[in-house]
C-alpha cells in the first residue's frame, strides 16, 4: 500500500506542478520577422491558440509552435480538461 501511494503521490506531482517551458527565438533586428516560440510542454495540454497582444488577433491555433514572428508580444492559451492556462 505505500509503494502504490508514492509511485501515485509522484504521478500526481509531475502531472499538476509540472513547470511548463516555452522555447523562444528572438528576431535577429528590429525589421525582421524570423522570431520563433515553441511550446514544450503539450503534452499535458488539449489544445493551443497563439495571440499577438497588440490587435488581440488569434494568429495560431492548434499548433504547440510559431515560427516567422515580427517583434512583439504574444501569449499562449493551453488548455487541458476545458481549462485555460495563459503563458
Amino acid at each position: 500500500m505505500k509503494t502504490f501511494f508514492l509511485v501515485f503521490s509522484l504521478l500526481v506531482s509531475v502531472k499538476f506542478f509540472h513547470a511548463q517551458s516555452i522555447s523562444v527565438t528572438n528576431t535577429s533586428d528590429l525589421g525582421s520577422c524570423n522570431g520563433s516560440a515553441i511550446f514544450l510542454d503539450s503534452a499535458f495540454y488539449d489544445t493551443w491558440t497563439w495571440i499577438y497582444l497588440e490587435d488581440n488577433y488569434i494568429i495560431a491555433n492548434g499548433y504547440t509552435g510559431i515560427f516567422d514572428l515580427c517583434m512583439g508580444d504574444y501569449t499562449l492559451i493551453a488548455t487541458s480538461n476545458g481549462v485555460n492556462s495563459s503563458f
